[in-house]
């Protein structure tokens, strides 16, 4: 697959160290605004993402997510959009995304397929992976690993 860097066993090589023209993993997770991190609506939502690491769970919808906060879809979308100031698809991707990349740091994942990183931080497809970290991280996975690797 040419948007991945793997070798002939089909394991992604782990590059040593990100450039500083790239971003790291902690720039692309979503900010809260303030006043929003000492209310508890936003600390409830926040342990869900860091804690409960819920983002993970690749069949998570705005519908599951707000069932397991006990909040209604609307509620929780407003939530979203007013601490982060994002949707939904974008706070998800973004976790997701920081996931994918703190994973590739660990020694073990040196053996791992770049689809099996992609699975373990919750997206159900390479697809909407490379759509999302395009979005993200303004270049292709490709790309981003070829410079981490430098």
């Amino acid at each position: 697959n040419p948007l991945v860097i793997e070798n002939m066993d089909g394991c992604m090589e782990v590059p040593d160290a990100l450039p500083a023209s790239m971003p790291d993993a902690t720039e692309i997770l979503p900010r809260v605004l303030e006043p929003y991190a000492v209310s508890p609506a936003y600390q409830q939502i926040h342990r869900f993402f860091t804690v409960d690491k819920g983002f993970r769970d690749p069949d998570l919808s705005l519908a599951s997510m707000a069932g397991q906060l006990s909040l209604s879809r609307n509620k929780l979308s407003h939530n979203l959009q007013q601490y982060y100031g994002m949707n939904f698809p974008e706070v998800i991707n973004r976790f997701r995304i920081h996931h994918f990349l703190e994973l590739l740091k660990e020694e073990d994942s040196r053996l791992l397929k770049v689809e099996t990183l992609i699975l373990q931080s919750g997206f159900q497809h390479k697809t909407t992976f490379y759509l999302a970290f395009k979005r993200v991280m303004h270049t292709n996975p490709s790309t981003y690993l070829k410079q981490y690797r430098k």
